[in-house]
């Protein structure tokens, strides 16, 4: 993995460039949006893995490089 670190504008933080960080972002959002439609639906165990992963198939959006579909 090709990390690449630099100063942003500020001078005061650093930046991180890579390639993983589109696929993190893609994955977290899709983690935050299906366990925000659990919570609605009124289930409390956020540690089930199978109805995360039940709920995440068939959810499609728009990803930060293409239309993600989770099949």
């Amino acid at each position: 993995m090709n990390l690449v670190t630099k100063k942003c504008p500020c001078g005061q933080c650093l930046q991180v460039n890579s390639s993983v960080t589109f696929f993190l972002h893609d994955a977290v959002y899709l983690y935050l949006r299906v366990l925000n439609e659990t919570v609605d639906e009124g289930y409390t165990n956020y540690t089930d893995g199978r109805l995360i992963r039940s709920k995440a198939v068939g959810q499609q959006f728009e990803g930060t490089c293409s239309v993600i579909d989770i099949l």
